[in-house]
């Protein structure tokens, strides 16, 4: 009897809490009723709701992990938490406590909402709304970027010259200077502003020269048109290459594509759809970095890259951005080095010191054919991928 009376006065006393105390006070859970439902969850936001009801045990048991969630996400994710039936039957939920992810697609739009069934453990839960809130990210930027960016003639001036041009390391740029009274510049026009939709890889400008006569100046324009080519790697007035071809798009484009030799410098790829876009040719070398020795490293990666001609690619990950790529490659030691074939599923560790002069060594192996590659055990996968 004495159990049974222990049991009925626990339940009482929860019912009591359950009825007169909220469980997310002084937290950051947010507490929302239907009439303000629809206008939390109804923005670009992430929302993460909990539905519960007042009178249920398991409710109040998780209520602690709830509020640890909302700690752990806060400013980045809404945790949410509801109880009014009439909102609960909306969304058809059966059993309490239930967890719902709403991505908002702005005010105009219903939400895409997708079911929480990670369990009720924080670092399960932790994992599944990370992984969806980079998915709405991603889902969000495709949007927002246009799709034919990249397709246009950009206008430089003085101002975003060096950060679009100089800066950029990585691709090629072809500059027209020209000023616009000029009979050679406006024949040439048409020609120039086809390239961008006729170039892979290849960047174009174009800079008026009497709006920005220092610049033009800087680069010893002496006659309109001027067209410059802008290798990839570092870029000023010495490693600009002067065009003196005919004035077609074909002929513009096979001059940027036989002088288009040196490597780009190294890219930064935490994902295999990264990895995929950098390594998509024959070759690839993919570097794993100590966060610790991260810049000491990627220097010696850019001297050698500023040197080498080989038509392949540079990529770096930072160790433990993506262990499942470690543990494929079978990685102990860092820095270390792979070479990659995605097109064939093979790769090729360097066993030697991280060096400008073993890299050389090894790079030299593998376009020999005298190294044989190891076929890959798994596909690389994203780290959120496996939780």
């Amino acid at each position: 009897m004495s159990r049974l009376f222990l049991r009925l006065l626990f339940c009482v006393i929860l019912f009591k809490f359950a009825l007169g105390t909220s469980y997310y006070k002084d937290s950051k859970v947010l507490e929302v009723k239907e009439d303000d439902f629809d206008n939390k969850v109804k923005s670009f936001k992430v929302t993460l709701v909990k539905f519960y009801n007042e009178s249920c045990k398991k409710c109040v048991e998780f209520s602690e992990v709830y509020k640890n969630l909302a700690n752990i996400f806060h400013d980045l994710v809404q945790v949410v938490a509801v109880k009014d039936e009439n909102v609960s039957k909306k969304y058809k939920v059966k059993s309490f406590p239930s967890l719902k992810l709403f991505l908002g697609n702005g005010k105009e739009s219903e939400p895409d909402v997708v079911d929480v069934d990670e369990g009720r453990d924080l670092d399960d839960l932790v994992s599944f709304t990370l992984k969806n809130l980079k998915k709405h990210v991603k889902h969000r930027a495709a949007k927002f970027i246009p799709k034919d960016s990249k397709k246009v003639v950009v206008q430089l001036t003085s101002d975003n010259f060096h950060s679009l041009v100089t800066d950029d390391t990585y691709n090629q740029w072809l500059v027209k200077f020209y000023a616009p009274w000029c009979g050679h510049c406006k024949n040439l026009e048409p020609e120039w502003m086809s390239l961008p939709k006729k170039s892979k890889g290849v960047k174009v400008g174009r800079v008026d020269c009497t709006s920005h006569q220092s610049l033009c100046a800087q680069f010893n324009v002496k006659g309109y048109p001027t067209i410059l080519l802008f290798n990839k790697g570092e870029k000023n007035p010495k490693t600009a290459m002067n065009y003196e071809g005919q004035r077609t798009a074909a002929d513009i484009l096979a001059f940027a594509k036989k002088n288009d030799k040196a490597l780009s410098p190294p890219t930064h790829a935490t994902l295999v759809a990264e990895l995929k876009e950098k390594c998509s040719g024959p070759l690839c070398l993919l570097f794993f970095f100590k966060p610790s020795t991260k810049e000491e490293n990627l220097k010696t990666l850019k001297n050698f890259a500023s040197k080498h001609t080989a038509p392949f690619a540079l990529a770096y990950s930072l160790v433990g951005e993506n262990e499942q790529w470690e543990r494929v490659f079978g990685l102990k030691e860092f820095p270390a080095v792979v070479g990659l074939n995605l097109a064939k599923g093979v790769y090729l560790p360097l066993n030697s010191e991280f060096s400008k002069e073993n890299l050389n060594k090894f790079v030299k192996s593998i376009l020999s054919g005298k190294a044989t590659g190891i076929k890959l055990s798994d596909d690389l996968k994203d780290t959120n991928d496996e939780l």
